[in-house]
């Protein structure tokens, strides 16, 4: 199994990329339904308006559970994912690295609605 902590946010990799490599490495995801979006993080419009594409596939869900996307939103606008795993949240920034949180502290943040793989 490959050792998450080591992956970083740089070369290219956001939040959405390294969600959407443990989906599809670790939950299986096929790879082309979590696509790679080649946005600037900071265009929040553009990733709210992928998210909306992608969140086709998925069904929210009222309580956390591994391998759910962790979504944060301020109103209605997506502004930063995590997924969760081994019930943590992990997640990738720019000034943080690699992060994993309790879910009581990812969620203090924003507005948390997590998404589950319908496949």
């Amino acid at each position: 199994m490959f050792d998450w902590r080591f992956w970083q946010y740089r070369d290219d990799n956001n939040c959405w990329d390294f969600v959407r490599e443990v989906l599809h490495k670790e939950f299986n995801v096929p790879a082309e339904f979590i696509p790679k979006f080649g946005i600037c993080p900071d265009d929040k419009a553009a990733m709210t308006r992928e998210f909306r594409n992608v969140k086709k596939r998925f069904h929210r869900i009222t309580a956390p559970k591994d391998g759910a996307v962790a979504c944060h939103f301020s109103d209605e606008v997506l502004i930063h994912v995590g997924i969760v795993r081994n019930q943590k949240v992990w997640h990738a920034s720019r000034s943080r690295g690699l992060s994993v949180d309790p879910f009581n502290v990812f969620e203090k943040f924003a507005i948390t609605r997590y998404y589950q793989w319908q496949g």
